[in-house]
């Protein structure tokens, strides 16, 4: 029987960029293995997870699961905030495979932090209902501004529907940091990745370009004719207009927005090789301003 294969998540997963591709990096590692061996991913020494490392590891449990692996999650162990999350986010019952019970009402008439791990095979006109109930519990959004951060959400749905060609669809997370007084938003998929989807209508396109070509809208892979694929540059313009902070990973490349500048598109890793997402995260955060 050969030695299990471990995936050692042992630092806090706490949204910011070079934490989540830490977790793409060693979540890739299980990724990458063909072999027999059980794959584990052992969390027992992580302290904090936030919604970005939610959806991705929900969508790595639920991989696994539809390639019927053999697999373990060592959950964490501690604090208590974490471990509530873990059931709270979703997780727990994910990996169970079982229904995910309503969390009942925060202590201190309280507005709910976290929004259960939303997976969705096909798009639907309430998809970001959950986000933007979350956002207006915490965020003084205009009518105007929380309109436009529904459509936004639902066309990163609707994109993964019609180009991503994700076996397990796409997995939507949401929590408010009070820490620091933002809505943190995290959508992935298992697909195709951006670049190859560009690539049958663009063969020049590389992971990076194609990074820079759908955030400014120059480009769509035009899968359907009643989705012109611009909800990710749609996304990123309402989310700089709201001073929030963005970015995107796709293959071996992403894209940031933070600090209010736009910035260029980059590799993961020199080599690439060394660290790629199979598929495509959207993770953005807006501020409080209440």
């Amino acid at each position: 029987m050969a030695a299990p294969l471990v995936c050692k998540v042992d630092f806090n997963v706490n949204d910011a960029l070079p934490s989540v591709k830490a977790l793409l990096d060693r979540l890739g590692y299980i990724a990458r293995y063909t072999g027999p061996a059980q794959r584990v991913i052992d969390l027992t020494n992580c302290h904090y997870l936030g919604p970005d490392a939610a959806a991705l590891l929900g969508a790595a449990i639920c991989d696994m699961q539809r390639l019927d692996y053999r697999f373990a999650v060592m959950q964490p162990e501690g604090p208590g905030e974490l471990r509530a999350f873990w059931r709270i986010s979703g997780l727990q019952a994910l990996l169970s495979r079982q229904p995910q019970d309503e969390p009942g009402p925060p202590p201190g008439g309280r507005a709910p932090t976290v929004m259960a791990i939303k997976q969705f095979r096909r798009a639907t006109f309430n998809d970001a209902d959950s986000v933007v109930s979350l956002a207006r519990k915490h965020i003084d959004l205009s009518r105007e501004s929380e309109e436009q951060l529904r459509i936004c959400v639902n066309e990163v749905v609707q994109n993964i529907e019609d180009h991503s060609r994700s076996p397990i669809g796409g997995f939507m997370s949401a929590r408010f940091v009070a820490t620091k007084r933002q809505v943190r938003v995290a959508i992935v998929d298992r697909g195709l990745g951006i670049c190859k989807t560009l690539n049958e209508r663009y063969p020049s396109a590389t992971p990076t370009t194609a990074l820079t070509w759908v955030t400014r809208g120059d480009y769509t892979a035009l899968s359907r004719p009643n989705n012109l694929g611009l909800g990710i540059s749609n996304l990123w313009s309402i989310i700089t207009r709201l001073h929030g902070e963005i970015f995107i990973v796709s293959d071996v490349a992403f894209i940031e927005h933070r600090d209010g500048k736009d910035l260029p598109s980059r590799l993961l890793a020199s080599p690439p090789a060394e660290c790629r997402y199979n598929g495509t995260g959207v993770f953005f955060s807006l501020p409080v301003t209440s």
